[in-house]
C-alpha cells in the first residue's frame, strides 16, 4: 500500500520549495501511520488527503496564470467569510513580471482560503469532467465524516487511496494542453550548456511542475534540433528519472516520427538498457 500511495509525488512539484517542509511533514505523518495496526492505521488517510488537496491546489495555481481572466471570474463566484482572503487570490496568480520574477506572497498555500469544494470548479477551466469533479467533492464529504470527534473511521483505505489518485490522474490528462503550451525550455538552453542540473532545478522551482506534468512535455523536449547530443541525452535521463513511462514512449514512437536524428543511437542504447 506504501509503496502505491507514493503515486502522490507525481502530481506534487518537483522543486516545492518553501512547501517541501509541509509536503514532508504530511508524507512522514502518512507513512508513519500506514504502517501500524488498525485502527491506528485508518486514520493516516487524513494526512494523505491533505497531500490529496495539496496536490489540486498547486494545479489550480498553475491555472490561475495560464488562464487568470477565467480565474478571476470564477473566483468573483466564491463566498469568503473573510473579504481579505479574497483580495489575496486575487493577485496570487504565479505570473511574472518583466524581470522575470514571481511575488512572494503568491503561492499554493493561499488557495486553502477558498471553501474546499469549490477549489475542484475551478478544474472546468481546463475541462476536466463533471463526473471527476463531483467524485472529488464527494471525498471532501467522506473524509468530513471522520475528521471530527464522532466516532467514525475510515473503513477501506486501501480503496480510498486510489480514489484519490484516480482523480489526479483524470486531472492531469487535462494539464497536457497547458503544459505543451506554457513551456519553452528547449529554446531557452543555451548552446553549450552542460551540465543541465541548475537549469532544471531553476525552471521547475519557477513552473511548479510535477513529474507528471514534465512527462507531458518530455516528448516536445526530445524533438528539439537544437540540442546537442550531451544535452539531448540529459534531457532523456531527467525525463526517466522524473516521468519513466512517459519518456520510454515518447523513445519507442521516436524512431516512427522520424525526429532523433544523430540521437538515434542514444535513444537505442537507452531503451535497451531500461527496457
Amino acid at each position: 500500500m506504501l509503496e502505491d500511495a507514493r503515486e502522490i509525488f507525481d502530481y506534487l512539484p518537483i522543486e516545492p520549495g518553501a512547501e517541501s517542509l509541509y509536503i514532508r511533514h504530511l508524507w512522514g505523518a502518512f507513512e508513519a501511520l500506514i504502517e501500524q495496526e488498525e485502527p491506528i492505521r485508518a486514520f493516516s488517510i487524513l494526512p494523505f488527503h491533505l497531500l490529496f488537496m495539496f496536490a489540486v491546489q498547486y494545479k489550480v495555481y498553475r491555472i490561475s496564470a495560464y488562464k487568470k481572466e477565467d480565474y478571476l471570474e470564477k473566483l468573483g463566484t466564491c463566498r469568503f467569510y473573510d473579504s481579505g482572503q479574497k483580495e489575496v487570490l486575487k493577485i496570487n496568480s504565479p505570473v511574472a513580471d518583466k524581470n522575470g520574477n514571481i511575488a512572494s506572497s503568491c503561492s499554493a498555500r493561499n488557495l486553502s482560503f477558498l471553501p474546499e469544494n469549490r477549489i475542484f470548479d475551478f478544474l472546468r477551466i481546463i475541462n476536466c469532467d463533471d463526473i471527476t469533479i463531483e467524485k472529488a467533492k464527494q471525498l471532501v464529504e467522506i473524509r468530513g465524516t471522520y475528521a471530527h470527534a464522532n466516532g467514525n473511521i475510515e473503513e477501506d483505505i486501501e480503496v480510498r487511496i486510489n480514489e484519490y489518485l484516480e482523480i489526479l490522474r483524470a486531472v492531469q490528462l487535462c494539464m497536457i494542453e497547458m503544459n505543451n503550451s506554457v513551456q519553452s525550455w528547449a529554446d531557452e538552453i543555451e548552446e553549450d550548456e552542460y551540465p543541465l542540473t541548475e537549469f532544471f532545478q531553476e525552471r521547475f522551482l519557477i513552473s511548479q511542475f510535477s513529474p507528471r506534468d514534465f512527462g507531458d512535455v518530455i516528448g516536445n523536449l526530445l524533438r528539439a534540433d537544437r540540442l546537442d547530443s550531451k544535452q539531448w541525452e540529459e534531457v532523456a535521463t531527467k525525463g526517466l528519472e522524473l516521468a519513466h513511462d512517459q519518456t520510454m514512449m515518447a523513445l519507442r514512437t521516436a524512431p516512427q516520427n522520424d525526429f532523433l536524428g544523430e540521437n538515434g543511437p542514444i535513444a537505442s542504447r537507452i531503451l535497451e538498457d531500461n527496457s
